[in-house]
């Protein structure tokens, strides 16, 4: 959906300017879900209150981190500096399950780190310039527009884009029926 896992970790949290955001990270065991759906890690490692809440801190900070490069301002230190501490521990382990399909291993400490380190290349490295928030003015999600022209403008069809492209048909419609 965003192109990249840290992304698609930052929007798990919803609607953020709204006036009660959706959290989708509440308990350990959502935290837990979103693992298992994102094949990250396998097995899925144990998640209690306080390592929910250090997820919750770097899921907020890698946020705040591609949000200040979308907006071209500089990362804050802190920020930038709990990316880094994150990133420093081990990240998971590819393994090859079977011999041939892989799986990546590791505690929460390595999911954490990976999402750090894949946050740190998306705001520095070549798809920091590419970073986009979405076009629906009530959704808070930051994707990477690989398309080609550059011109991709809603985080996904599913939500935004349809919802969008609904409301435009309607108002065409009502324009057209319009008697003058």
């Amino acid at each position: 959906m965003s192109g990249r896992p840290s992304l698609d970790f930052a929007g798990t949290r919803k609607w953020r300017d709204d006036e009660v955001p959706e959290e989708q990270l509440g308990a350990p065991e959502d935290l837990r879900a979103w693992l298992r759906a994102a094949h990250l890690v396998e097995p899925v490692p144990a998640v209690d209150g306080d390592s929910l809440a250090h997820a919750v801190e770097l899921r907020e900070a890698i946020y705040r981190a591609v949000r200040d490069r979308v907006a071209g301002r500089s990362v804050r230190r802190a920020d930038a500096a709990r990316l880094a501490a994150a990133a420093a521990a081990p990240p998971l382990r590819p393994v090859l399950a079977g011999g041939r399909r892989l799986r990546r291993e590791g505690d929460l400490a390595a999911v954490l780190s990976t999402l750090a380190r894949d946050a740190i290349e998306a705001v520095g490295g070549p798809d920091g310039a590419r970073l986009r928030r979405c076009a629906n003015p009530r959704c808070t999600r930051v994707f990477v527009d690989a398309s080609r022209a550059g011109s991709r403008r809603w985080c996904g069809m599913t939500e935004c884009g349809n919802a969008a492209k609904v409301a435009a048909f309607r108002a065409r419609r009502a324009d057209s029926s319009a008697v003058f």
